[in-house]
């Protein structure tokens, strides 16, 4: 099923990267920017990310009266079409995936406005994003974990799962980068071991000191070359070979009387948690973004946003001198 799936997607990216739209459409909007310096400027899986959000975008107007948004010309693409479509998607996927589609598609169409096919302001300005549910129903992804929860999840899963798990939990790697990881990003620096690769979001260079609880993992299945990540049989993770097992661990984890961990952890969240981590024992916003290889400390805070400081903060009161 992953196979096919991974087919189907391959699919459907060829024929959308293969289609032209008529001048003065969304279809030639979206034509003209991936012929663009900015779209050359984002890194791989920014751009996949976004044929992904253009293909949901392209689905959900497909559907009953709209037309398929690629054929729309861009002057009727103004603030009610514009919120026609993402509720659309909301309906369809969510609130996470409806805020992601309104942030590509204000993209383009400040691209369309700098280029002069359409007269400012940016009709998806005005279109507020989907916030949470006040009844809770609507939770936060990517929590981070509780310690309980981690020692539960490294302890119940197989041994294919419990090193990718790591990396995320303690070196703060994207499910991405994990599933690249090869034998040629890992240095030594006397007895010291490294991992130093380029992320591929954001390109930038990571140079990470692996810490104990991962070292033990990492240079028992180390192979003699290549990616260090394998399935159960032996062949290198797939992106989404690799969230599926994550996922059926999980569900079997939280299902039933005996539930022991929470049934909205995501693999993702094993980044926010080493995030929580360090910023709990004092690393600053800054030190954060620059571990997880973030350019900015906005991101540092974000993905920390679950730290418990109550500690840290403690222990800063107790070293303060006493007032002269």
């Amino acid at each position: 099923m992953a196979d096919y799936l991974a087919a189907v997607t391959a699919y459907e990216r060829a024929v959308l990267l293969e289609q032209n739209g008529q001048p003065g459409t969304f279809g030639a909007l979206w034509d003209a920017y991936r012929k663009s310096d900015r779209w050359r400027a984002l890194s791989p899986r920014t751009q996949a990310d976004y044929e992904a959000d253009v293909r949901t975008l392209r689905r959900v107007s497909s559907i009953g009266v709209l037309s398929d948004v690629s054929g729309i010309e861009l002057g009727a693409v103004d603030r009610v079409a514009c919120q026609a479509l993402l509720a659309r998607v909301f309906r369809k996927h969510g609130r996470h995936r409806a805020n992601s589609v309104r942030a590509v598609l204000s993209v383009l169409l400040s691209f369309a406005i700098e280029s002069g096919l359409v007269q400012p302001p940016n009709p998806v300005s005005t279109v507020p994003k989907y916030r949470p549910a006040r009844d809770g129903t609507d939770q936060r992804p990517n929590l981070a974990w509780e310690k309980s929860e981690i020692d539960i999840v490294i302890a119940e899963c197989n041994a294919s799962l419990r090193l990718p798990i790591m990396l995320g939990l303690y070196q703060g790697l994207r499910i991405g980068d994990i599933c690249r990881l090869d034998t040629k990003h890992i240095k030594t620096i006397g007895e010291e071991y490294y991992i130093h690769l380029k992320t591929s979001k954001a390109g930038v260079e990571l140079n990470h000191y692996i810490r104990p609880e991962v070292l033990t993992e990492l240079l028992a299945r180390l192979p003699i070359d290549g990616i260090i990540c394998r399935n159960t049989a032996g062949n290198p993770w797939k992106l989404g070979s690799l969230q599926s097992a994550f996922h059926d661990l999980i569900r079997r984890l939280s299902e039933g009387d005996t539930r022991k961990v929470r049934p909205n952890l995501t693999f993702h969240g094993t980044r926010h948690t080493c995030a929580s981590q360090l910023r709990e024992q004092g690393w600053s916003r800054d030190d954060v973004a620059d571990f997880l290889g973030q350019k900015s400390s906005t991101m540092g805070e974000h993905y920390s946003r679950h730290a418990d400081l109550r500690i840290h903060l403690r222990n800063k009161l107790k070293s303060l001198q006493p007032l002269q």
